[in-house]
């Protein structure tokens, strides 16, 4: 199976993304920080350098993908007055994403 997963390297989504490896699936990794793509690279997975506040980089990089691990990364430098905005449009970016992939399986934190 072929699964996007967000949150880069982080504590969650570090190790999700090394048991999906382990396990055989084709796995991309959503990442805001290209210093990353190295360290991603070398877990086995492909990585996807975008914000996940970029509608249509999601949109393209669900593509194909049988499932999707997503988290709402904190941002401390949000364009929004509130947090409690910038994950309103982080979640509505991610609900457009996997309904214009017709993405079927996903869970998040």
């Amino acid at each position: 199976m072929k699964y996007i997963i967000t949150g880069s390297t982080g504590h969650i989504s570090k190790p999700v993304t090394q048991k999906l490896i382990k396990a055989g699936h084709e796995v991309t990794v959503i990442t805001s920080n290209s210093s990353k793509v190295k360290e991603i690279k070398i877990l086995g997975a492909q990585p996807a350098v975008g914000s996940v506040e970029d509608r249509n980089f999601l949109i393209k990089t669900f593509a194909g993908a049988d499932a999707v691990y997503l988290m709402i990364p904190p941002n401390y430098a949000t364009k929004h007055k509130d947090w409690a905005s910038q994950v309103r449009e982080v979640a509505d970016n991610y609900i457009a994403a996997t309904e214009a992939n017709h993405i079927l399986y996903g869970t998040g934190v």
